[in-house]
């Protein structure tokens, strides 16, 4: 029950979090985020009209173009206040793929998932985690974007290198 009561009580922080969001401006000059609360950085993909929202908890953005790119990339202390290790936020993550097409796991450091979700749509999934945070990119590609292949491999490539944690 107390599990419970804590899960409940995080995913309304979460949900709230997004009401009082603050809009960031894109500057394709420096398209690099910094992250003070979890101590991670990102640079975007330049060229893009991104919309970047901030939550208000400082917990990370909301990365969104139009219809077709949708990136949530932040810190959470979720896993370890729910006492799931390593395998088990693994585990969690990979129930959102319908098909996994690739998968590196470097064991209780990082993973990396690639594939597609219950729609089809493109999907990539990067959580660094360690015993006190996780930090986490979450990427979905809308199937009907054009070229979604294409915008997928290059959030993919351009993040990949500049996705870091102190």
């Amino acid at each position: 029950m107390k599990k419970l009561f804590l899960y409940l009580s995080i995913c309304y922080t979460v949900l709230s979090t997004n009401v009082c969001a603050e809009q960031i401006l894109y500057n394709p000059n420096n398209p690099e985020y910094h992250n003070q609360r979890y101590g991670f950085s990102i640079t975007l993909p330049a060229g893009n009209s991104w919309d970047i929202v901030e939550s208000e908890s400082g917990d990370g953005i909301t990365v969104q173009e139009d219809d077709d790119i949708l990136a949530l990339i932040y810190g959470t202390k979720a896993y370890m206040v729910l006492e799931k290790d390593f395998d088990a936020a693994l585990a969690e993550q990979k129930q959102q793929f319908a098909q996994i097409s690739e998968e590196k796991v470097d064991k209780n450091k990082v993973f990396a998932l690639k594939g597609k979700d219950k729609q089809e749509n493109l999907l990539y999934i990067k959580c660094f985690y360690n015993k006190e945070q996780a930090v986490i990119l979450h990427l979905t590609v809308n199937k009907k974007a054009n070229p979604a292949q294409l915008i997928f491999d290059t959030f993919i490539k351009t993040t990949e290198k500049s996705f870091k944690v102190r």
